[in-house]
């Protein structure tokens, strides 16, 4: 139906970013486990995927309507329910992977970057602030908007993920 557009369009870009993040790590070969039933609710619906050594990765793309002036804007929150249940714990993933869609980056101005294909930009979860009103919440609640400049990190750069063990 036409007014659910926007959610199928979003969530369809959003398996299609997960699919060629977990391509392109696998090629780099890091294996990314996806959450199973063995893992809690939380986990399954919080976390994309999980790497050997545990940690915890989401995978998101850019918000274009919060994107300008070559900062790139990413809604660090889930697609259902209301705030606070809908924003994300700090201690709900490790990483972020950003995948962004081919042509938002230019490889003349990014080193790394691929003109015309996917760029994933892995971001430290220590990286995104806190939401103020964490401390009200009584828990430590990502802030559900995080800016970026796309030259702040090494794109296309799986080093992050590759194990600690």
């Amino acid at each position: 139906m036409p007014e659910n557009f926007r959610v199928l369009e979003q969530n369809l870009k959003g398996t299609i970013r997960e699919w060629y993040f977990f391509e392109a790590a696998k090629e780099k070969g890091i294996v990314l486990i996806e959450p199973g039933k063995d893992n809690t609710t939380r986990a399954r619906i919080k976390v994309d995927f999980f790497l050997k050594d545990g940690r915890k990765l989401q995978v998101k793309g850019r918000t274009k309507s919060l994107c300008k002036n070559g900062i790139i804007g990413v809604e660090v929150k889930g697609s259902h329910g209301r705030i606070p249940q809908r924003l994300y714990k700090r201690k709900d993933f490790d990483i972020l992977a950003v995948v962004l869609d081919p042509g938002v980056i230019s490889s003349k101005n990014i080193k790394n970057a691929k003109e015309d294909d996917y760029n994933f930009c892995i971001i430290p979860v220590k990286n995104i602030p806190s939401h103020k009103r964490s401390k009200e919440w009584g828990d430590d609640y990502l802030k559900d908007v995080f800016y970026f400049k796309p030259e702040d990190y090494v794109i296309n750069d799986f080093s992050l993920l590759k194990s600690k063990n």
